[in-house]
């Protein structure tokens, strides 16, 4: 399993070019095959302790709670376990998820804490990095068009990735059910 993930992220053209431009994203698909593959084998705490390392990359990383959490319910729901700990569990699973992060992070952030303090440190990075997430960034000209995940993944948009000075670009393009392509605009038309 650890092997097919590794070898999809190898060949996908998208992940290549994302990693040789200084995005982390291939350091995140990276920790989420890892993250996934110790869900898949039940393996929760370890699960739990590689998404904390993971969102040392990209604090985006922290949706990838969810599919833990849905399997720590599923599972002992499978178990056919009480409703209190059903929920007691499930209650574990997530404080555990946001001390260990916020424990690596902290860690990794000593010498920032000690220019900034503490609270002006989470303000700045852990609750900053969330509010930058899930903000819009730039809506009118000259911004580039944006394109839904979901019309990026079907091939009806896409996202700009760079933009040469000829005014030529490349954009990152879906292409189902393949994973991704690059495709220079100097050759194809996109209707933006």
């Amino acid at each position: 399993m650890g092997n097919i993930a590794s070898l999809i992220a190898g060949l996908d053209p998208l992940m290549r070019i994302l990693s040789s431009i200084a995005l982390l994203d291939i350091h995140v698909d990276l920790w989420t095959s890892i993250t996934l593959y110790m869900v898949s084998c039940g393996k929760i705490r370890w699960a739990i302790l590689t998404l904390a390392l993971e969102s040392l990359f990209k604090i985006n990383t922290l949706l990838l709670a969810l599919p833990i959490v849905i399997y720590v319910l599923t599972s002992k729901y499978m178990e056919r376990r009480s409703l209190l700990e059903l929920f007691t569990t499930t209650i574990l699973a997530i404080v555990s998820l946001i001390s260990t992060t916020l424990c690596f992070q902290i860690i990794s952030s000593i010498p920032l804490i000690q220019y900034f303090d503490l609270k002006e440190w989470m303000w700045s990075s852990i609750f900053g990095a969330i509010k930058w997430h899930l903000s819009i960034k730039c809506v009118k000209p000259p911004c580039p068009v944006s394109s839904n995940p979901w019309d990026w993944f079907m091939g009806r948009g896409g996202f700009i990735l760079y933009y040469y000075p000829n005014k030529d670009k490349i954009v990152a393009m879906g292409f189902y059910p393949a994973l991704a392509r690059i495709t220079n605009t100097s050759t194809l038309h996109i209707p933006y």
